[in-house]
Parts: structure tokens; C-alpha cells; sequence
């Protein structure tokens, strides 16, 4: 009887982890055919902005999953084995995949000479997004009332950010503001969407752990960040 148990647990732990991925990649094809087609109205290639996204994503998924063993501490061993299983033991700390995906572009912006404040601009409204689809698509299967906080705060926050894309395009607002802004969007919501998580699995806000406690002051920094390039010098 425990052995039947068992096989319906890791069961539902597979079918879990598929009927998740499922919905990521239905968000990450609408926000790489939104990327694309921005693309086409620049001067980058399209190939190689492709490339450097996949690279990053790549990373950001490694990074993300070392973060979830180091910061979530989980009641299993860290082995090799354990880390590629994800079927088994699920879960990727946000806070890893970010400084991985973004980590990662700068550092391949700076290898290819792509200017990593333009590239932002390009796939900021494609990823915030991806990001509010998946939110939505969460919140629609698992009927999560965070997760529709988290897919509206993101709706608010993509016609944010499409005003500051045209204030940057009118030159009030310079360009180096842009990745702070989306920084502090994602650590802003990351630490709203812990909140509500916490209200509805707890019945309270508890004391923060490492990667909400990270956001927060994340959100804070990238604010301050943001507020240095607002308005260009004359």
C-alpha cells in the first residue's frame, strides 16, 4: 500500500512538472515571436539575438536550479543526481534564473558588441509578457488567487513600461534607465507575489526569507537606480 502510494505521489509530482513546462512554453513562444518581430524593425540579426537568449535561458535555468538547492534548502541531499531529476525533486529559486539570464546577456553583449541597454529595450515588453501569460495561465489551471495579483500587477506594469519606451524614444528619459526599470518590476512583483503567497498558504505575512528578503531590497536598489537616469543632463 505505502509502494502504490509512493507511484501515485511521484506521479502526480511528474504530471505537475509537465502540466507546468506546458505552460511555459506557450508563454516563452509568444514572447520569442514578439521579439522577433521587434527584431525585424532593428538593425540586430536576428540569429545572433536569438542565440544569446537561448545561451542565457540556458544559464539562467542552471543558475536557478543551484540557487533553489542553496537558498530554498529543501529536505534532500544536493548531489548531481538530485539536481538534474527535476521530475523528482521540482523547483527553481526566480531570484538564480534572473541573475543568470540577465548575468549572461551582459556578458555576451559585451563578447558580440551588441549594446546591452538597446537589447533591453527590445525584449523588455516581450518578457514581462511571457511573464503575465504564464502568470494567467497558472492562475487559470490552479485557480491561485496570487498568481492573478501577479498576472495583473505584470499587466500594469507592461503599460509602464511602454511609456518609458516612449519617453526614452522622445529623449526624456535616457536609455542606461531602461534595464533598471525592468529590474525593478521583476524584484517589485517577485516580492508582492511572495507576499500573497504567503497570506494564502499561512493566513499571515511571515518573516522573509533570503530570496523575498533579496527582492525587496533589489526593488529598492533598481528604484534608486532608475531614478539617476530619469531626465537627461542638458
Amino acid at each position: 500500500m505505502q509502494g502504490v502510494q509512493q507511484g501515485l505521489e511521484v506521479a502526480r509530482t511528474v504530471l505537475f512538472v509537465h502540466g507546468y513546462g506546458i505552460l511555459t512554453a506557450v508563454s516563452v513562444f509568444i514572447a520569442l515571436f514578439m521579439l522577433w518581430r521587434e527584431l525585424r524593425r532593428t538593425s540586430f540579426k536576428e540569429e545572433e539575438v536569438f542565440d544569446m537568449v537561448f545561451v542565457s535561458s540556458l544559464l539562467a535555468l542552471i543558475v536557478g536550479r543551484l540557487f533553489f538547492f542553496l537558498l530554498e534548502n529543501p529536505p534532500f541531499q544536493f548531489t548531481f543526481f538530485n539536481f538534474l531529476i527535476v521530475y523528482v525533486f521540482p523547483g527553481f529559486s526566480l531570484l538564480g534564473i534572473y541573475l543568470g539570464f540577465f548575468g549572461a546577456l551582459v556578458i555576451l553583449c559585451a563578447r558580440h558588441k551588441v549594446p546591452f541597454a538597446d537589447l533591453i529595450k527590445r525584449i523588455a515588453l516581450p518578457f514581462l509578457t511571457m511573464l503575465a501569460i504564464h502568470a494567467f495561465l497558472v492562475a487559470a489551471k490552479d485557480w491561485a488567487w496570487a498568481e492573478l495579483v501577479v498576472c495583473a500587477l505584470y499587466t500594469v506594469f507592461i503599460f509602464v513600461m511602454s511609456v518609458i519606451l516612449k519617453l526614452e524614444r522622445t529623449t526624456k528619459i535616457r536609455e542606461r534607465a531602461l534595464f533598471p526599470a525592468l529590474l525593478f518590476i521583476l524584484s517589485f512583483v517577485a516580492f508582492i507575489a511572495w507576499i500573497g503567497y504567503s497570506v494564502m498558504l499561512a493566513g499571515k505575512i511571515e518573516a522573509p526569507p533570503i530570496e523575498p528578503l533579496a527582492f525587496g531590497g533589489l526593488a529598492l536598489i533598481s528604484a534608486v537606480w532608475f531614478a539617476t537616469g530619469v531626465t537627461r543632463n542638458n
